[in-house]
């Protein structure tokens, strides 16, 4: 049986003063000890438990991460593997969401059993481990996605009525049924019919995007207002690691999903595997717009470009393809090796500063130089009236 020890505090002890406790029965919040939750989990599709010690508190989606690096070997879909809280006192089970962190479920108990195991339809009552859609024939999983794709929602209903599992991938494209609903104009009744039926908001398709992303990308901001209302974090990752906010960024030019995922509290700073944030991204892109609400809602408007550990996995299939870019990077180096110029003007009003320099010691101003876009490098370099040249570079 592995073991594990998992740690995430928020704050350290070792930055805090240690008050002495001599001749005082007063006990300080800074001497209590974190608490500690030991986890074992069951994985009842091959007959395997590991048990984990979490220190403090943590985020559901680190733990499963953990999981899937020790057992990834063993399971053929592990993206869409969930964390099951079985029933208890008359309560019904439950996956929990992996966005929230343990200590929303653990409630104070120093012990916990789960299992991990696949995600399936939990409405009404079934058996996680006894997937459902193996008994209904080909055919009618052929209907269920041409209903699907059609929106008829009625005759979906009517399917899912006799307890059919819409938590599946299409053998042919690798699409879910949601992912599939999120693409169509007015998604709602449909989105509304599947998560009623029991479909996970977050189970993932072959290519490794949850609805939500699906919806982002594909531009589709009713399906994204839909699965936000219906509780759908705007902070759950693709197989890359990237949220909703960064996937819409890179397809679609119009600002209302960016305003919406921003309005609900969507992750900033996040990095693909060559270390571009989503700015960095709105700069390459000239989407001014964009770079307008990521800074107001607080965004860097100087954030470097710092590559991600190792551990992140390479970009999500039908990902625009980015060029390597030179670490320590600001948005403003982005944009003018690029050549675009509303972006650059929209940074540097933001107060981007041209005189940093990147881990190559090129200024925004040298970049745009050796990219070929001398005029744009003049316009950085008189920015704000300013003639000298010793700052931002020749």
């Amino acid at each position: 049986m592995k073991k594990f020890t998992l740690s995430h505090t928020g704050d350290s002890d070792s930055s805090r003063s240690v008050h002495s406790l001599h001749g005082s029965n007063e006990v300080h919040p800074e001497t209590e000890l974190p608490r500690i939750t030991v986890l074992t989990v069951l994985f009842p599709n091959f007959g395997k438990k590991t048990c984990l010690k979490v220190i403090g508190d943590a985020v559901l989606l680190d733990i499963k991460r953990k999981l899937l690096k020790a057992f990834g070997s063993l399971l053929s879909d592990g993206q869409n593997m969930g964390l099951f809280l079985p029933g208890d006192g008359g309560k019904m089970g439950k996956f929990m969401e992996e966005e929230r962190l343990l200590s929303e479920y653990a409630c104070e108990k120093p012990e916990m059993l789960l299992e991990f195991v696949y995600k399936r339809r939990m409405v009404p009552p079934v058996s996680v481990t006894s997937p459902l859609v193996e008994k209904f024939s080909k055919d009618l999983t052929k209907a269920f996605l041409r209903y699907v794709t059609r929106g008829d929602y009625k005759k979906v209903e009517k399917i899912l009525s006799k307890g059919f599992d819409p938590n599946f991938q299409c053998p042919k494209t690798g699409e879910t049924p949601l992912t599939i609903a999120v693409t169509r104009s007015k998604p709602y009744n449909m989105i509304s019919t599947l998560i009623a039926g029991g479909a996970h908001r977050d189970y993932y398709s072959k290519c490794g995007m949850t609805p939500l992303h699906k919806a982002a990308a594909a531009r589709n901001f009713e399906a994204v207002k839909s699965l936000l209302d219906f509780g759908q974090s705007p902070n759950c990752r693709d197989r890359s690691a990237l949220t909703p906010l960064y996937v819409n960024i890179l397809y679609d030019p119009d600002k209302r999903i960016c305003h919406r995922l921003l309005y609900e509290h969507s992750e900033l700073g996040v990095a693909n595997r060559e270390g571009l944030q989503e700015i960095h991204q709105a700069a390459r892109l000239n989407r001014v717009e964009q770079i307008n609400l990521l800074v107001m809602y607080g965004a860097d408007v100087n954030s470097r470009c710092v590559r991600p550990s190792p551990s992140v996995s390479s970009e999500a299939a039908g990902n625009p393809i980015i060029p390597t870019s030179t670490s320590g990077d600001t948005p403003l180096h982005v944009a003018a090796s690029a050549g675009q110029r509303e972006a650059v003007l929209r940074l540097l009003s933001w107060g981007a500063d041209p005189t940093l320099v990147n881990l190559a010691n090129q200024t925004a101003v040298q970049l745009a130089q050796a990219c070929g876009h001398a005029e744009l490098a003049e316009t950085i370099r008189l920015f704000r009236g300013d003639a000298q040249n010793g700052a931002y570079g020749r």
